[in-house]
């Protein structure tokens, strides 16, 4: 990974926050510096100014620091709900999906509130959350291994 160096920053300490500082984290997105402070708030440390959410174009410079060259980007979409058997279960949401032009069908997801590369998703991890379903008989979340043939239970009562 590549580091950046950087000059003229805002100090946290004079953002008027009246709920104080709990947590902080330093963030490059773009090739810009932000503060995500208390897990809620996204600050650009060089102007002080508050950032709502980011913008699709942050997203794919995100996921393009996370990703190998050259692979080409075929859609961008911005996801606000996702069901059961979703490949970004319990992700947070909003978030964006940057699909890649690939036989591996790669998607990457980006959270909008703090520009943080959430996870990767592929053909083989597909297969694998498939089969894991299959292993822990968990038809619905997929993480529950501890039951008995709950579905088989439901449909035969």
């Amino acid at each position: 990974m590549v580091q950046t160096k950087y000059s003229n920053l805002k100090s946290p300490s004079e953002f008027n926050s009246s709920s104080g500082i709990h947590s902080m984290e330093f963030k490059t997105i773009a090739g810009e510096p932000y503060y995500w402070i208390n897990q809620e708030i996204l600050r650009n440390a060089r102007t002080g100014e508050i950032k709502k959410n980011i913008s699709e174009a942050e997203a794919i410079a995100v996921a393009h620091q996370n990703m190998i060259d050259g692979l080409e980007v075929i859609q961008v979409e911005r996801i606000t709900s996702t069901g059961d058997h979703h490949e970004y279960r319990s992700g947070p949401l909003p978030a964006y999906v940057i699909s890649y032009k690939t036989p591996e069908n790669i998607r990457a997801y980006v959270s909008t509130a703090d520009g943080t590369f959430r996870t990767l998703r592929h053909r083989d991890w597909r297969w694998f959350d498939f089969l894991w379903m299959t292993h822990t008989m968990d038809y619905e979340g997929r993480d529950d291994f501890n039951n008995i043939f709950p579905s088989w239970i439901d449909y035969c009562s």
